[in-house]
């Protein structure tokens, strides 16, 4: 039985190092709520409405927020910097899905599983759209200040290099 006991923990200590070495894979995994919709009145004044929207989003029951990939589109490979429109056009050619307002609400349910890589960022969730009453488009966005934010961006409004859009795998 002794043998055991320092088996045991001898493959504890090992855990314990692969884990710090980045061997271990980290989960959180959270879930989505797609059967309560996103509703954009609740979050935004009256006259705003969804404009546009990933539809693989439908097919995420839950995610694993070290799965995840924050893409920075910013540059395209060609070394193109994009704003705007443009920049929202080049993030549908990913082949990966572009995360909508319904994971935002489970990755807010669900703050103290927010990677703390994460607190650097503004998380752009790019996969759902809305339009303001004049027309103007944007989306929510995930940003740390002494604890987690959800903001509009507009697609008009300067975007930095700390500004990635959250990315699931296409699977």
């Amino acid at each position: 039985m002794n043998t055991f006991i320092k088996y045991l923990a001898a493959m504890f200590i090992i855990a314990i190092s692969m884990l710090g070495q980045g061997c271990v894979k980290k989960a959180a995994w959270v879930d989505i709520d797609h059967k309560t919709k996103f509703d954009p009145s609740q979050y935004l004044r009256p006259g705003w409405s969804s404009n546009e929207h990933d539809e693989r989003n439908a097919k995420l029951s839950s995610i694993n927020l070290y799965d995840l990939e924050l893409i920075n589109p910013l540059k395209t490979a060609e070394g193109k910097i994009l704003y705007g429109e443009e920049r929202f056009d080049y993030t549908k050619t990913y082949s990966q899905i572009r995360l909508d307002a319904n994971a935002l609400r489970a990755i807010l349910k669900n703050q103290s599983m927010i990677p703390k890589e994460w607190r650097n960022k503004v998380i752009c969730f790019d996969g759902a759209i809305f339009r303001d009453a004049d027309g103007h488009r944007c989306f929510f966005c995930l940003y740390w200040h002494d604890n987690w934010h959800c903001k509009l961006l507009y697609f008009s409004t300067p975007i930095f290099n700390n500004y990635v859009s959250a990315v699931y795998r296409n699977k």
